[in-house]
């Protein structure tokens, strides 16, 4: 189908985002303009110096700390300490930090290097001490940092990188002063030979910076503090952008007159824009949020149909443990694969539960799971780097929160391999790396209300050995972003339950029909075949 074919309106605003933390803007025309000028071919998105190519974060919305990556890459961030999203400052809605900061994984692949621009609106509650802005120092670590960019005492914009690894580079604006009270748009372009100062949209000033900066180790990028967490920016930060260019005096201007938080604009936030068909009802997108028509979202030997794309029969293979909740009575759903060790889940409390034909409906809180580790699940998802979760379900409810666990290999609230959850009126994904959290955060999120009480669902969470993360509901993708690393940081000891968390905490009530975990990832022509097929 071509573009034109479909009558698309120019932005339909998100709808309630639940449990999550949201502020919404005022609709006015111009904040709320898309800002997707991709080609009917799917090619990528032309480079619009409003938005970073790299990073950008509007702080618009929170899924349980998790912020959206608005640049199209799908780095995510996760929110630690004390933080808030509030109606402060120049846009609707801004992150308030109160010991607080944003965190990310270090991918290599985001490709923080000479040329770039890093661009925030900050406000400072004082100007006595360093507020960091974005980057990765750590005074403590030789080099300090691979870039970084703070405001120093006294208002100074300050930028900290390496030369080769073998030389600490630090450079601070003269003139390019930020006080602390009001908001203000601060930004420093590099082309590795000088850094550029500009304060509201304003060149304040421009200083040498030849430095050729490695990658250094650590764990994550930092919004609003140093790589270790300390010192924390005291105030508010919003729409904090990288691009992969050194931005001119017009394209700073550019970013600091839009609203970044009020265009999502990318594929699975539930927005409809000007040429991007992903969150159309009968379109399809492709799993790397590329804009494309119909047929060509699909890719060869598969056509979209109602918004998923439908391919040949699903192959054989690759399921490692499988529980069809045939059993029809007792405390145990066996596992169907024929893959030995089978992953028996034990019911604690079978008076919770009701058997129907192939189906098991969790009445009031119990847990479900394994009585020893699954190790096979983690040996076989370490040798592929891959792995898919496939649940049929049918939630009871729409407020079950925790997220609530309807399938999880985990420990305890705050340590998984993979969980597979509800929020609300969403649902979540969570995967652990050696990039991530212990909790598999940043995490995955559908948009919100694509779960419902009462309506059964076909959830499926996607790991790709490139470190792509796809969540998938009833046979359409809905969310699609990176979190790199690899699976070797698993727990082998971590034990397989539905229904909720191994402590019994993160209860999830409604029907099971069928839940899968293969050590593959599941292409979006499969996943919508076996959502056309229905339930095995």
């Amino acid at each position: 189908m071509a573009i034109g074919a479909l009558a698309l309106p120019a932005c339909v605003l998100r709808a309630d985002v639940g449990d999550a933390q949201r502020v919404d803007a005022a609709a006015t025309a111009d904040a709320r303009a898309p800002v997707d000028a991709s080609p009917s071919d799917g090619g990528p998105p032309a480079r619009d110096p409003r938005i970073g190519d790299r990073l950008a974060y509007g702080f618009d919305v929170a899924w349980m700390g998790d912020v959206p990556d608005r640049s199209g890459n799908g780095f995510d961030i996760h929110l630690l300490g004390a933080w808030t999203l509030a109606a402060d400052g120049p846009r609707a809605s801004a992150l308030v930090l109160s010991g607080g900061s944003g965190w990310l994984p270090k991918d290599p692949a985001i490709g923080i290097a000479p040329p770039l621009t890093v661009e925030a609106w900050v406000r400072r509650d004082a100007d006595d001490a360093a507020d960091p802005l974005f980057g990765d120092k750590d005074d403590a670590a030789s080099p300090r940092a691979t870039f970084h960019v703070e405001l120093a005492a006294g208002g100074a914009i300050r930028v900290v990188t390496n030369d080769a690894c073998t030389t600490d580079v630090d450079v601070t604006s003269a003139t390019a002063v930020v006080g602390a009270g009001a908001w203000h748009h601060v930004a420093v372009a590099w082309d590795g030979a000088e850094a550029r100062f500009f304060v509201d949209g304003v060149q304040t000033d421009a200083r040498p910076l030849v430095a050729s900066p490695c990658a250094v180790a650590g764990p994550a990028w930092r919004i609003g503090s140093d790589a270790d967490g300390a010192p924390t920016l005291h105030g508010a930060i919003d729409d904090v952008q990288v691009s992969s260019y050194a931005k001119t005096a017009a394209d700073v201007a550019a970013a600091m007159a839009f609203d970044l938080g009020a265009t999502g604009g990318r594929c699975g936030d539930g927005v409809v824009e000007r040429l991007e068909l992903c969150d159309a009802p009968a379109a399809c997108c492709r799993a790397d949020c590329t804009f494309a028509a119909d047929g060509a979202a699909c890719g060869a030997g598969a056509t979209c149909a109602v918004g998923a794309c439908v391919g040949q029969a699903p192959p054989a293979g690759g399921a490692i443990a499988v529980w069809e909740f045939d059993d029809g009575a007792g405390a145990v759903v066996a596992d169907r694969s024929g893959i030995a060790p089978a992953i028996d889940l034990v019911i604690a409390d079978p008076a919770n539960v009701t058997w129907g034909p192939g189906t098991l409906t969790v009445d009031a809180a119990t847990v479900i799971a394994s009585a020893e580790p699954a190790t096979k699940i983690v040996t076989a998802a370490q040798l592929t780097g891959e792995l898919t979760i496939e649940a049929w379900i049918t939630p009871a409810n729409a407020t079950q929160a925790g997220p609530a666990r309807i399938a999880t290999l985990s420990a305890d609230p705050g340590h998984r391999n993979v969980t597979l959850g509800q929020q609300q009126r969403q649902f979540v994904g969570r995967l652990r790396t050696d990039l991530t959290t212990a909790n598999g955060t940043p995490a995955t999120h559908s948009p919100v209300g694509d779960a419902a009480a009462r309506r059964p669902a076909y959830v499926v969470l996607v790991r790709r050995a490139d470190g792509r993360r796809e969540l998938y509901v009833d046979g359409r993708l809905r969310r699609a972003h990176r979190v790199g690393g690899s699976l070797a940081a698993w727990d082998a000891g971590y034990r397989f339950a539905i229904a909720n968390e191994l402590t019994g905490d993160r209860p999830w009530l409604g029907t099971f029909d069928r839940v899968a975990v293969y050590n593959r990832a599941m292409s979006a022509a499969e996943v919508g075949a076996r959502y056309a097929a229905g339930p095995p």
